[in-house]
C-alpha cells in the first residue's frame, strides 16, 4: 500500500512539474493549449479523485490530461517508451529506464 500511496504521489509531482513548465507566460495561454497523455492502471477510487482534482488545477493553465486505461503494468512502459503516452501513473521515471 506504501508503493501504490508513493507512486501515486510521485505521478501527481510529475504533472505538477509539467504544469508549472506550462505556466511560463501566462498571454499565451489560450495559443498553446497542452494536451498531456497519461497512461494509467486501475484508475478508480481515490485514484480517480486525486487526478480529477489535477485536471481541474491544470485546466486554468491551457493543460489537458487525456489518459489512456491499460489491463496490466507491462504495457503502460511500452507505450511510454515508444512515445504514445507522455507518463505513466504508476512508477516512476528511474524504474522505467531501468525496464528499458
Amino acid at each position: 500500500m506504501k508503493i501504490k500511496k508513493w507512486l501515486g504521489v510521485a505521478a501527481l509531482a510529475t504533472v505538477a512539474g509539467l504544469a508549472l513548465a506550462a505556466c511560463g507566460n501566462s498571454e499565451k495561454k489560450a495559443d498553446n493549449a497542452t494536451t498531456i497523455k497519461i497512461a494509467t492502471v486501475n484508475r478508480s477510487g481515490s485514484e480517480e479523485a486525486r487526478w480529477d482534482k489535477v485536471q481541474e488545477l491544470v485546466k486554468k493553465d491551457g493543460i489537458t490530461l487525456e489518459f489512456t486505461e491499460f489491463t496490466d503494468y507491462s504495457q503502460p512502459n511500452k507505450a511510454t517508451a515508444d512515445g504514445e503516452v507522455d507518463l505513466n501513473a504508476f512508477q516512476h521515471y528511474n524504474f522505467l529506464n531501468n525496464w528499458n
